[in-house]
């Protein structure tokens, strides 16, 4: 478990804060925002800041209470990850899409 735990957490936030990146793409290919003037969004500060709160908190509830509230932070965050993981796979999707009938579009059009 000594590795496990931060590497869940990383990689639980590190998916976490991408979906609104996603989020903003779709919506700016939708309405054809130019290259230059689409919108992002910032990691900061929830990554890395709240993943090391987290563990910390997991690690004193590990040695105040029991070895169960990490495994509870645990699979709350793996949840937390396959959540993150569907919707960024569904919406990377839907960009490919959105990306495809644009191009098709665009080449009926000349």
């Amino acid at each position: 478990m000594t590795i496990l735990l931060p590497t869940v957490l990383f990689l639980s936030w590190l998916a976490f804060v991408l979906v609104p990146a996603v989020k903003l793409a779709i919506e700016d290919e939708i309405n054809e925002i130019p290259e230059q003037q689409r919108r992002g969004t910032s990691i900061m500060p929830v990554f890395p800041i709240l993943p090391l709160i987290l563990w910390g908190i997991a690690w004193l509830l590990n040695r105040m209470i029991a070895s169960w509230t990490t495994w509870c932070i645990l699979i709350g965050h793996l949840l937390l990850l396959a959540a993150s993981a569907i919707i960024l796979a569904r919406d990377t999707l839907r960009l490919r899409e959105i990306a495809r009938k644009k191009v098709k579009s665009d080449g009926k059009d000349r």
